[in-house]
């Protein structure tokens, strides 16, 4: 079969006929599978690059539905052309021909042709085959867009080679019957031009053309038509081809004219008249940002001397220096400008001579140098601008360092990716945009492309993409101009992914600035191997990292590299007094995870990276248990990314990247699996069957559960304990603990997937590895979600079962952690007394060693109080709380503290104090997402309304969090809404209405098994008149029961009885207060 993509998507048989092939979903997939050919594409990559922008219901069926449509269409032609693997589907292109490949092997060929004549032939034929534009007919996907640029550049390419063969024929009359037709290869040659206005070879060959057909005046036109365009679209000059194909214009007409000038040497003319030695500097109007750097590389520029911007590829280093140029020339400077790109080492002072205007053909470096040195001593203010240093840094140096030895006033402003290394010599240090530099020049260039898809651009995905690519100048111009065919959240979602970020293309006259890919590879060859190595071991890192840990991931000696590579502006160093740190920009960091892998090194690697983190999870957990939590909390904060990334390595979660862990095979394994027998300590086999791993990954997820506690970070932390425990079976030392986290985050978050039953299975497991400091810990877990779910017998055996593990001495965090939680039983039970001696006796275990730990204990210390009618105490406990809680940046924590603080504000009537809470925890939430914790600052706020008589404002924020409580599955905070919704309605006469509240209120109360969220519903039901002497009987019977044996609330999780008194109080005698003897009257009436 013939596949065909260079036009329409065809699909040819044996004999020519076309085989159909039914809808735009499997031609797009077929296209897909077709240019990753012979590669595997992975599901998750399909349903990526397939449904951008959306997500279907069920990836995996629909994954299934399109490759089965396909295989319908093309198995009767070709059985088994796709086959199903491990990595995902591919195409057995065996005995197939596909017309892509067949170009570009044709293409390659052709440039190996012999002769221009025979080159020039081959390239027309293979033109003339394929004419069309290429993935025609196709849905508009990044990839296809991307796909069909790259096909189009790479015809553009076969033109533009074919037409410099033609002009080399036309050039040599001893080529008879050479097929050459200058006047019909202009024309082609102005239609390109107008496709491709920012390929700059494409005019260079139009002004050749011209010039071949005797047409110069039109040739110089054409020059001057796009040296105006380029200033004025994109604030560049014309690129080295386009100013040769000038200047061969202009040689041309002086030979003629002069001949024996040309062996003359040229004296330099007034700037007046010599266009040709104006720099090539971006009109300042055009040039966007750096305003700081605009003003301080001319004040380093006042003085004579060296003066070298230094920095990373695609930083824009030339364009400042050009913008910096331009200003010099405007304030009276003699500027040249030498492009040191075309340079091998040792031709730096030829292209000198060459700028500066001097005829150094036949002379040697030193004689050449000293015609410079006259023509620079002549310049009133000279200022030589070395661009693009970093490949001949050492021909540049001497070139620079004899200059300024020999011209006092000289002035040279160079650019590089590492210092020349000369004396005297001033680097400046270029760093990424700052953000709304970048964002301003992002919509100034996608402005330019397409005005409808910069108005439509929204702040916060300019945001996105610019910092995706380090705020970048090359990064962003590549960016804008794939926005101006695609979505900008799509191309957004792409470079989270890292993902299409490096071969994004930009047609420049620099070809190493085409993409990032180019401008990278760039540095990346002038690396000695050691520096490689180095370079593609550290692209693990997500971020900063120090050299402690490169040496951990790079191996010993890895220190000593960084430097360097930091000198040559592929690692940024930040200095610190702490904790100086590297890192890698995003275009560097993938460029060199590519190359890991193509080395075969990446495995390696992130094995070590992953055992570096390993160490340092259980650094972290060891001193956060042991006096150093505050310096803990700080280095697991920083290296969260890190963590972030070892996990989804390690857990296979690369692999699911997108859509679910979608397989070939469409496997979406559950979260809350079992572990499987014959796997890795009675787990699972992770994604590539490495079993050690996954038990890694079990190790560092329970050691960095107590961080992610602290952190507020339970959700994370209970999804990749539950992934952990996958792959963790008893055999594991630390599987108790894994069991006990998981479930004590999952309860503590409200997971319903059996997190209960994981604590019931944690305290034998505990017990049967024999350690009595898990035992104690384990057993403080689930003590208190027995309590927190009101299951007291349960959890006073819990207790009474783990006590003897105690041992204050041997370990004294597991004994006041369960001291701490032993608290809060006791609260429960209603003994107040104990229940304050074991919160004092945890807080003093814990502070100093757990500061976190030590502000909970505090929390239950004011609980405590509070039940003994210690109001003002409780008070003061639950500010110490909240300081100590700000103090080590606890601030998840701060903010539930704060809520308690506010309800007891709105209870004493202190509605300013309740008020300022509510905007603090509001702040916070809103930062965070916190959905619970914003439906308390409604709550809260809905309390302060209705104090000040807004009953309409009180009871649309009483509903918003009856709605966010509803949906975090709080029924027992819906119990208490509505019923406070119920008072609202009677304070406004209308008893029918609360009546119904109410009522609803009792029904979440029993539905949430929380027994002291009846007291709210229940106190404003007995309030009422009822129909039913039985049933008002029953009412106050259940209130009665209600507050003689539940559990008082936990303050911490549901305060209302802080800011509402008969939440915790009393039974009220119908009708009790005149609001009730109101709605007695009215039922008289």
């Amino acid at each position: 079969m013939e596949f065909e993509l260079l036009g329409e998507l065809a699909v040819r048989d044996e004999s020519g006929r076309l085989v159909p092939i039914p809808g735009a979903l499997q031609r797009a997939l077929l296209a897909l599978l077709l240019l990753y050919a012979p590669s595997a594409v992975s599901g998750g990559r399909i349903l990526a690059e397939l449904w951008t922008g959306t997500r279907a219901k069920d990836p995996t069926a629909a994954l299934h539905t399109a490759v089965a449509k396909l295989r319908r269409a093309l198995h009767p032609h070709a059985p088994g052309l796709i086959v199903t693997g491990p990595a995902g589907y591919r195409l057995d292109l065996t005995g197939h021909t596909f017309d892509v490949r067949r170009f570009e092997a044709e293409l390659a060929a052709a440039r190996g042709s012999g002769g221009p004549d025979r080159r020039a032939a081959a390239l027309r034929e293979l033109l003339r085959r394929h004419p069309g534009p290429p993935l025609a007919g196709l849905p508009a996907l990044p990839f296809v867009q991307q796909e069909r640029a790259r096909l189009e550049a790479l015809r553009l390419t076969a033109l533009e080679q074919r037409a410099e063969a033609e002009l080399d024929v036309a050039a040599h009359t001893a080529a008879p019957g050479a097929e050459t037709d200058p006047p019909a290869l202009v024309e082609e040659l102005r239609a390109a031009v107008h496709e491709e206005p920012d390929r700059e070879r494409v005019r260079a060959l139009l002004i050749r053309a011209l010039h071949a057909s005797g047409r110069q005046a039109e040739a110089l036109e054409v020059y001057r038509v796009a040296r105006a365009d380029l200033r004025e679209r994109l604030g560049i000059e014309p690129g080295p081809e386009l100013r040769a194909a000038q200047r061969e214009v202009l040689g041309s007409a002086s030979v003629r004219a002069a001949p024996e000038a040309v062996a003359q040497p040229r004296p330099v003319p007034p700037r007046s008249s010599a266009p040709a030695t104006v720099p090539d500097a971006a009109p300042e109007e055009h040039f966007v940002g750096r305003g700081e750097e605009l003003r301080e590389l001319p004040a380093l520029l006042d003085a004579p001397g060296l003066v070298t911007v230094v920095g990373a590829a695609g930083l824009g280093k030339t364009r400042l220096a050009l913008a910096v140029a331009a200003r010099e020339e405007r304030a009276g400077a003699e500027v040249w400008r030498v492009d040191l790109v075309p340079c091998a080492p040792g031709g730096v002072t030829a292209a000198v001579a060459d700028a500066v205007g001097v005829a150094a053909g036949g002379l040697g470096p030193r004689a050449a140098l000293r015609r410079v040195r006259d023509a620079v001593e002549r310049a009133g203010r000279p200022l030589l601008l070395l661009d693009n240093c970093e490949h001949v840094l050492a021909d540049a140096g001497e070139v620079a360092a004899g200059l300024l030895a020999d011209c006092p006033r000289l002035r040279v402003l160079a650019t590089s990716r590492e210092r020349l290394g000369v004396a005297g010599e001033t680097p400046y240090a270029l760093l990424p945009m700052r953000h709304d530099d970048a964002a301003r020049l992002f919509r100034t260039r996608l402005r330019r492309l397409s005005p409808g898809a910069a108005d439509a651009a929204l702040d916060h995905e300019i945001g996105e993409v610019c910092a995706a690519v380090d705020h970048m100048p090359l990064g962003i111009e590549l960016v804008a101009a794939k926005a101006a065919t695609a979505p900008l959240g799509a191309i957004a979602g792409q470079l989270r992914a890292r993902r299409g970020t490096l071969d994004t293309r930009l047609w420049s006259a620099d070809a190493r600035h085409t993409t990032l890919r180019a401008a990278v590879d760039w540095s990346y060859r002038l690396l000695t191997p050691d520096e490689r190595a180095v370079l593609r071991a550290v692209s693990v890192f997500a971020t900063g990292f120090t050299a402690e840990a490169a040496e951990a991931v790079a191996g010993p000696g890895a220190s000593a590299t960084l430097a360097s590579l930091a000198g040559k502006s592929l690692l940024v160093f930040t200095p610190s007094a702490d904790r100086p740190t590297y890192r890698t920009l995003v275009s560097v960091r993938q460029y060199a995870r590519d190359a890991l892998a193509e080395h075969g090194e990446e495995h390696t690697v992130m094995r070590r990276h992953a055992e570096w983190v390993a160490a340092l999870a259980e650094r972290t957990a060891h001193r956060m248990r042991t006096g150093g939590f505050r310096e803990a909390y700080t280095e697991m904060s920083a290296a969260t990314p890190e963590v972030t990334a070892c996990l989804d390595w390690l857990q296979g979660a690369e692999a699911a990247a997108g859509h679910g862990a979608v397989t070939a095979a469409g496997d979406a394994p559950g979260i809350g699996a079992r572990p499987r027998a014959g796997s890795p300590a009675g787990g699972v086999v992770p994604r590539d069957g490495h079993a050690s791993d996954a038990l890694l990954a079990s190790r560092i997820a329970t050691r960095l559960a107590l961080y992610w506690t602290a952190a507020g970070r339970q959700a994370e932390g209970r999804e990749r304990l539950a992934r952990a425990l996958e792959t963790t079976g008893p055999q594991a030392p630390w599987y108790a603990e894994t069991l006990a986290w998981c479930g004590w985050l999952g309860v503590n978050i409200r997971q319903d997937s059996g997190d209960e039953e994981l604590l019931r299975r944690a305290v034998p497991a505990a017990e049967a590895a024999g350690e009595a400091a898990v035992v104690a810990f384990v057993g403080a877990l689930a003590l208190t979600v027995h309590v927190r779910q009101e299951r007291l017998t349960e959890a006073r055996a819990v207790a009474d079962r783990t006590a003897a593990a105690l041992d204050p001495y041997r370990h004294g965090w597991e004994t006041g952690v369960w001291q701490l939680f032993h608290s809060e039983l006791l609260v429960a039970e209603g003994r107040a007394k104990p229940a304050l001696t074991a919160a004092v006796t945890a807080r003093e275990l814990l502070t100093g060693v757990d500061p976190h730990s030590a502000a909970t204990a505090r929390i239950m210390t004011g609980m405590a109080e509070e039940r003994l009618g210690h109001r003002a105490a409780a008070l003061r406990s639950w500010r110490d709380a909240h300081q100590e809680l700000l103090l080590i940046g606890s601030e998840h924590e701060a903010a539930w503290v704060k809520a308690l603080l506010g309800y007891a504000a709105a209870g004493d009537r202190d509605m300013a104090a309740a008020e300022a809470f509510a905007q603090s925890m509001e702040a916070y939430a809103e930062d965070t997402g916190e959905a619970y914790l914003l439906a308390k600052t409604a709550t809260l706020r809905a309390l302060v309304a209705g104090a000040h008589g807004d009953l309409d404002n009180a009871e649309r924020l009483h509903l918003t969090a009856v709605s966010a409580y509803q949906e975090g599955h709080r029924p027992e905070c819906v119990a208490h809404e509505l019923a406070l919704l119920g008072r609202l309605a009677a304070e406004r006469g209308d008893p029918v209405l609360a009546r119904i509240r109410w009522a609803h209120a009792l029904r979440a109360a029993k539905l949430s098994g929380r027994a002291y969220a009846e007291i709210l519903p229940l106190s404003g039901l007995v309030g009422l008149p009822q129909d039913d002497p039985e049933s008002a009987r029953e009412l106050r019977a259940r209130l009665e029961e209600v507050l003689r044996d539940a559990p008082p609330p936990r303050s911490t999780e549901c305060p209302f009885h802080l800011a509402v008194p008969t939440a915790a109080g009393q039974v009220p005698a119908a009708p009790t207060t005149p609001l009730i003897g109101r709605l007695a009257e009215q039922r008289t009436d």
